[in-house]
């Protein structure tokens, strides 16, 4: 499976602040902690919100989606509409996306773009809230593409041009590009943006993962498996490299040690939709 942790390590979600804040936050809100902010405000407090919500991403860069999806959830104001930056949209709904949560995914990736465009249709406060450069503009993108693809959504097209036009500069553009590409059926052109990233950062456990991952979906797997091996030996408890593994051990027909690996995906991340189906392992002659 794909992993983003290479590039999200290096892009930290500016703080949300939903649309409906209003009172002046307490003395505990006023610091990057955010779970003594979470408990000094009332829940259903917009501020408890933006707590909340914070917390959530801070989970999600960490990569624990089931966390990040409770305390999104728990961030929702009954009666109003919790709304913030477009990284705040592509990262829940990266996890939405995640946890199997499709609808909401495609609602905060239409969100995000409409925000990253600066959609004429958005309150005036809301355009040019939240200026984004270049590198943050191609994460963002990078995220909410696929969601906006599998959903069919007319946003697709406008973001893809948005995404092509953002200079590649450097491993981590590359490897945000190799993303894109992959999940436009581009395997080739993802391979080979994924190689460039490699040359700047040869080692990056997630780098390695999405070269095993690629190798392994363009029915390449003795060249994928130690690209695999190498991500597994360093950061062995995460999920979505096991399930890279398992899937390139799959290909080959090397079943039992699938399973295995897929086993210790699913336990190491129970949330992730996409781990609970199983794998076609053909036996190797």
């Amino acid at each position: 499976m794909l992993v983003f942790s290479l590039a999200l390590t290096l892009a930290l979600a500016t703080a949300p602040t939903p649309q409906v804040r209003q009172d002046p936050p307490p003395p505990a809100c006023r610091t990057a902690d955010y779970q003594a902010c979470a408990d000094a405000t009332a829940p259903g407090s917009p501020v408890h919100s933006w707590a909340l919500i914070n917390l959530g991403t801070e989970a999600y860069l960490a990569r624990n989606f089931a966390e990040a999806v409770r305390l999104y959830d728990a961030a929702r104001i009954p009666g109003q509409t919790v709304s913030s930056d477009a990284h705040f949209h592509a990262f829940r709904g990266d996890a939405y996306r995640h946890v199997g949560r499709d609808k909401e995914a495609l609602e905060d990736a239409r969100m995000a773009w409409r925000l990253l465009s600066e959609d004429p249709a958005l309150p005036p406060e809301t355009r040019g809230r939240y200026p984004v450069d270049d590198e943050p503009r191609s994460l963002i993108l990078t995220l909410i593409l696929p969601l906006l693809k599998s959903g069919n959504d007319p946003a697709f097209a406008p973001a893809l041009a948005a995404f092509q036009r953002v200079p590649v500069t450097d491993w981590v553009g590359h490897a945000q590009r190799a993303s894109v590409l992959k999940n436009l059926g581009d395997l080739d052109g993802a391979l080979d943006h994924n190689a460039q990233a490699m040359a700047g950062s040869p080692d990056h456990p997630g780098l390695l993962n999405n070269q095993c991952y690629y190798l392994t979906l363009a029915d390449r797997g003795p060249e994928a498996i130690s690209f695999c091996q190498r991500a597994v030996e360093q950061v062995p408890d995460e999920a979505a490299f096991r399930h890279s593994y398992a899937t390139a051990l799959a290909l080959l027909g090397r079943c039992a040690e699938s399973e295995t690996e897929m086993t210790t995906a699913r336990r190491l991340d129970p949330s992730a939709v996409s781990y609970r189906q199983p794998l076609d392992c053909p036996a190797a002659d």
